[in-house]
């Protein structure tokens, strides 16, 4: 109950790591089956413990990969956030305001 709940009050989610089941994998499977954006990192040679990830974007996840210069290509979860933000604004976000890291 409590992925559902957090996944309705929320507009997207990044998964970093998941296994093949557990809480995380089913945070993934909630955020698909609310039809909200899921970012998952998509690992060259991923760990054990992601082997749920690529479950995930079999699944519908979106891509999240890490550029040339081992950055995370944050390109569409700007996108996301600046049209939900959109959706519910008249005046487009400052993206240094978004994501301050």
């Amino acid at each position: 109950q409590r992925n559902h709940l957090i996944i309705a009050l929320s507009d997207a989610m990044i998964l970093i790591e998941a296994g093949a089941s557990g809480g995380t994998f089913a945070a993934g499977e909630a955020t698909l089956k609310h039809n909200q954006p899921l970012f998952v990192v998509d690992y060259a040679s991923p760990p054990e413990s992601a082997s749920g990830n690529e479950l995930l974007i079999k699944r519908g996840g979106l891509l999240l990969k890490q550029t040339r210069e081992f950055e995370p290509n944050l390109t569409k979860v700007i996108q996301k956030a600046k049209e939900q933000f959109i959706r519910n604004s008249t005046s487009l976000p400052n993206e240094d305001l978004l994501f301050d890291f």
